[in-house]
């Protein structure tokens, strides 16, 4: 039994700005891990450039859920990675305020 051929009729494209978005989140989560792997490592004592990649990791995610929310204004576009780049820059964001309450 054969699979039948499908085709596909659309010109859709995914969104730039939603895989962006993705790369962006997935950056700012290594960056955590990393960040927090570090400062583990040091017993919590973190030096000046964990801050500063801190800092970044949090504008990567800022900037991510700019463009994941941007991509879904665009018109026949394949809203997947807006989604994806969406959710995980918020989830980024989430992590990084509890981290700053728990440390409050």
């Amino acid at each position: 039994m054969q699979k039948k051929k499908r085709k596909i009729y659309t010109d859709k494209k995914h969104a730039v700005k939603g895989i962006v978005a993705t790369i962006l989140a997935v950056v700012a989560l290594i960056m955590f891990a990393a960040i927090i792997y570090i400062s583990f490592k040091n017993g919590g004592e973190a030096e000046m450039w964990i801050g500063s990649l801190a800092l970044i990791s949090i504008l990567l995610g800022v900037l991510g859920l700019i463009l994941g929310l941007m991509s879904f204004r665009s018109e026949n576009t394949y809203k997947l990675f807006a989604q994806i780049g969406s959710f995980l820059n918020v989830f980024v964001l989430l992590i990084w305020g509890l981290i700053y309450m728990i440390g409050f």
